[in-house]
């Protein structure tokens, strides 16, 4: 599991996290965006004061689905495959 989220406006966690406006922001305000596996992403801002409640809630979501008993972020971190913003990737 990467922390990047795939921008897809039929996603409920995508539009989630939008509405909660939880995903970091570039300089003049708008959703920084980067590149990893699934291709344009968002990223989760883990210093918003919502984000552990969106994490939690869409964890116990996925748990519903199917029985797990921890989960491994392959990247803990943010990995982005453009340097800095890739800019002209806009989903908006």
């Amino acid at each position: 599991m990467d922390v990047g989220v795939y921008p897809n406006f039929s996603d409920p966690i995508f539009m989630e996290g939008l509405n909660k406006s939880v995903f970091i922001k570039n300089s003049v305000d708008d959703y920084f965006l980067g590149r990893c596996w699934p291709g344009t992403v968002v990223f989760p801002d883990f210093f918003h004061p919502e984000i552990k409640f969106y994490w939690e809630k869409n964890l116990k979501n996925l748990h519903s689905y199917f029985n797990y008993s921890g989960i491994w972020l392959d990247m803990n971190e943010i990995s982005n495959f453009c340097d800095g913003e890739c800019i002209g990737n806009s989903f908006f």
